[in-house]
């Protein structure tokens, strides 16, 4: 009797470790978008559309790379973009 619980814990622990699937989030590559007939970066649009919404947009040089990365983080949730979208504007922001 207690084998068969011993089996039947062991496959139920083999399907639920198998099943699970661990989630990758890849930043996609920078796309060209034609606004009024200027091409710019996927980054640079949401970053303009996005940011630009609420404030004024600082010069992508105005802050250092480290710099860029908690404020990125910071306004994450106020502007509604998801972590792809994050990644596109930090390195629009550091090219």
């Amino acid at each position: 009797m207690q084998v068969k619980y011993l089996v039947a814990s062991l496959a139920l622990v083999v399907t639920i470790g198998c099943a699970t699937k661990q989630q990758v989030t890849e930043v996609p590559k920078q796309q060209s978008i034609q606004v009024a007939g200027i091409p710019l970066s996927e980054g640079q649009y949401l970053y303009e559309s996005k940011c630009g919404s609420c404030h004024e947009l600082h010069s992508p040089s105005k802050f250092k790379t480290e710099e860029w990365k908690p404020i990125l983080l910071d306004m994450q949730k106020k502007a509604k973009i998801t972590d792809a979208q994050r990644e596109q504007i930090f390195e629009y922001l550091i090219k």
